[in-house]
């Protein structure tokens, strides 16, 4: 399994499917990511080069990601929680 994002991405689906495994990658992202890379979606991630792989962590890098975006999601929920408990 390659790991990207922090996370095991699964070698045996194709790189758009795969990618979003990723909590805050959603397909149209992952393709998008395809596309700037030019990595057909086709393509599983068990046939991606190792430099491939680091395009797209290096990539991954401009989005917010797993556990940033989890906390960011749930600061935002108990800041809005706490405006209505006033």
């Amino acid at each position: 399994m390659a790991r990207v994002g922090g996370i095991n991405i699964p070698d045996n689906k194709h790189v758009d499917v795969s990618l979003t495994h990723v909590y805050g990658i959603g397909r149209k992202t992952a393709q998008d990511i395809c596309d700037k890379l030019k990595i057909k979606y086709s393509k599983k991630v068990s046939e991606l080069s190792e430099e491939q792989l680091d395009k797209i962590r290096d990539e991954l890098k401009n989005f917010q990601i797993e556990g940033d975006l989890r906390r960011e999601i749930n600061f935002n929920i108990k800041k809005i929680n706490g405006f209505r408990l006033l």
